[in-house]
């Protein structure tokens, strides 16, 4: 199980930022054992 942050930005025009938005997900790896180098702990 992981915790994943997701973030989105939507621009108008001309690269006008008008909303960003930033999800934290819990997740959970089918194989955790593949993942184990890319963990990052705080």
């Amino acid at each position: 199980m992981g915790l994943v942050t997701v973030s989105y930005e939507i621009f108008k025009n001309e690269g006008e930022l008008v909303l960003y938005c930033e999800h934290l997900q819990t997740v959970k790896y089918r194989d955790p054992e593949a993942f184990r180098d890319q963990i990052e702990k705080p």
